[in-house]
Parts: C-alpha cells; sequence; structure tokens
C-alpha cells in the first residue's frame, strides 16, 4: 500500500478549522448582524453555508452526539436567529441560552417532543421585548428534527417556562431585583402595542399547566401585562 500524508477530517479538526471562515473581527463577539448574501457560496455569509454546517453537527452518531456538538460551544457564531424589528443574527453557541425556538423541540435524552408551535405574532412581540427566536427555517428540512433535537439544552422550547426562561437569561445572572423589574418594563415601553400585549398574556395563561419554578414566576410577575387592583382609602385605583 501506498502511504500518505490524506487522512479522514476528524470532528474536532473540523471544528478547529471553523475560525478560518469567520472574519476576525468576531472573535470576542457574542452575537453579530447577519446580512447574508445571495451570491455568496461558502462561509458565514451563505445561508446554505450556516445550513449545511447545521446539517454536519447533527449528523454525529447518536452515541456521541452531546460531545460532537460540545466542540461547538463558545466557538463561532453559528447559530441564526431573530430579533426586533426582523433584524437577523448569529449566536455563539452556550448552555441555556436566551433564545427560543417557535417550532415544538425534540427532547434529547427523552425523545419526546417538547412545546407547540409558537405563532408569528407571539414570535415578533417575543422578538420586541429582545428574546431572540431560533430561524428554523435556515435549516433543511432532511435535517431539521436532528438539528432540533441536539439544540435541546441550548435552546429554550416553545414552552411557557421556556419563554420566561429566555427573558431571565437576556438579563445579566448579578442584576438586582428592583434594576431587573425597571428593564423588563422598558422593553415593553415602545413597540409593544395594547394587542401585543393580550396575544402574549394569552400565550402566557395556560401557567398553571406547566411546571414554573420560582424564578419563572418572579419574572412573570415583573411583567406589565397585568392589572393590579389595590384599595386605598374609600377609592379604588388601577395600575398596569
Amino acid at each position: 500500500h501506498v502511504k500518505t500524508d490524506i487522512s479522514p477530517l476528524s470532528r474536532t479538526h473540523f471544528a478547529s478549522l471553523l475560525g478560518h471562515s469567520f472574519p476576525n473581527e468576531w472573535a470576542e463577539l457574542m452575537e453579530v448582524r447577519w446580512d447574508p448574501s445571495d451570491y455568496a457560496s461558502s462561509g458565514p455569509e451563505s445561508v446554505e453555508w450556516i445550513s449545511n454546517l447545521w446539517g454536519y453537527i447533527s449528523s454525529v452518531d447518536e452515541s456521541s452526539e452531546q460531545e460532537g456538538i460540545e466542540m461547538f460551544v463558545d466557538s463561532w457564531q453559528i447559530l441564526p436567529a431573530n430579533v426586533g424589528d426582523g433584524e437577523r443574527i448569529l449566536l455563539k453557541l452556550s448552555k441555556d441560552m436566551a433564545v427560543v425556538c417557535l417550532e415544538p423541540m425534540i427532547k434529547k435524552k427523552k425523545n419526546v417532543i417538547s412545546g407547540k408551535k409558537i405563532n408569528a405574532q407571539v414570535g415578533k412581540v417575543l422578538q420586541n421585548i429582545g428574546i431572540r427566536t431560533l430561524d428554523a427555517s435556515i435549516f433543511k428540512e432532511t435535517s431539521r428534527r436532528a438539528v432540533l433535537q441536539v439544540l435541546d439544552g441550548f435552546v429554550q422550547p416553545p414552552t411557557i417556562k421556556g419563554v420566561l426562561k429566555a427573558l431571565s437569561n437576556s438579563f445579566p445572572r448579578d442584576i438586582e431585583d428592583e434594576d431587573l423589574t425597571r428593564r423588563i418594563k422598558l422593553r415593553f415601553k415602545y413597540d409593544v402595542s395594547d394587542n401585543d400585549r393580550e396575544k402574549l398574556l394569552e400565550f402566557l395563561s395556560n401557567v398553571a399547566q406547566e411546571g414554573i419554578d420560582e424564578n419563572g414566576i418572579d419574572i412573570l410577575r415583573k411583567l406589565p401585562l397585568f392589572k393590579v387592583f389595590k384599595q386605598e382609602s374609600s377609592n379604588v385605583h388601577v395600575s398596569s
């Protein structure tokens, strides 16, 4: 047999080489604005390249699935998402992100569906209050289920608990409670209409059916969606 210097490209080597496709100035950024080009055939400017990348990540053997995706954690901006008024972004992959998937996800260990599809209007409200929503349209139909499964534990599912967790994780972990309340209210001040509030409140109305932890309940109470009635002297005042 003739010896050559050619060998199969391992997943580890592939992950280490990924940085050569990204601009150096992106290295320290957690997320970047994404303006994909119809003319780009490779690299992060290409929708197809990002789609193929996730097809590759999700194609790892089931026995080493978690190990495979772990190689891409905190590496480069590979996760497509939307925020605000339709702005497209790419984020670095990390555990427990402030990103919600609007489509049902697949629990990796249990192989069961998690959540129900969130409609476009509620998804838009989430984007307007600073929650990133996964752009699952990027993934190919043939690999979408597998991609959503490997993202379990990284992206939040389309549940009330997932939405509240994403909102909570979009703020610094050491933020003071009073500042957190103020900043949540500020996010609702400009880009959320009364109709948007009603739609979000309708989505959150089944909270009793989900197992919400204390942090989730605390975030829920801080949302400026509920009418609060209080008695002062002989008058009843309403505040929101």
